[in-house]
């Protein structure tokens, strides 16, 4: 049915409110800005979940773009994952 290209996100401020088949699937993620440490940790998991290799630099092309927010950083990967140019992916995260 799928190709595995697909991620889908749920959004709410009572994540106890969905039924616990659901929140066990579920990976949580804070929407504001993410700090220095944050930031790497983001990326390795998000790389991972794309099955692309993690490179450090990454993470100073994020910061260099000052892109620092989780929505952003799992778009920059997504991207960089279906072959776009990482500086070009961080262009677009602006």
């Amino acid at each position: 049915m799928g190709n595995g290209n697909v991620s889908l996100v749920l959004i709410t401020q009572t994540s106890d409110a969905l039924e616990e088949s659901i929140r066990s699937r579920c990976v949580k993620i804070r929407m504001s800005r993410l700090t220095a440490k944050e930031l790497p940790e983001l990326v390795q998991r998000a790389c991972k979940l794309k099955a692309v290799p993690y490179d450090p630099e990454y993470v100073k092309i994020l910061n260099r773009g000052d892109v620092r927010t989780p929505r952003s950083v799992l778009n920059f990967v997504d991207a960089v994952s279906l072959g776009v140019d990482p500086m070009q992916a961080v262009i677009a995260q602006r």
